[in-house]
């Protein structure tokens, strides 16, 4: 199993969501609320609302399967959620 899947299988077990099906639409929204409490991973990443350097972050599957997963970022600081832009 990849670590990409293992923190998938991880997010899939703390949050009860077991990912998109075709029908879900990039709007839909994830619970992120009380990220501290859910134990995702942490990782180095420079937050543009408060210059924090520290994030929560996690994969989903935004579009098709035949896509990659998209990671989302929740700051550890004031919680300013974004997204990996991976074009």
């Amino acid at each position: 199993m990849s670590e990409q899947d293992k923190y998938a299988a991880m997010f899939q077990k703390l949050t009860g969501q077991t990912g998109t099906t075709e029908t879900q639409e990039e709007t839909d929204i994830i619970d992120t609320s009380n990220v501290t409490e859910r134990g995702l991973p942490t990782t180095n990443s420079k937050c543009s609302k408060c210059d924090n350097d520290t994030a929560y972050w996690y994969l989903q599957q935004i579009r098709g399967a035949d896509e990659s997963e998209t990671r989302f970022f929740v700051c550890t600081k004031c919680e300013y959620r974004w997204r990996e832009n991976d074009n």
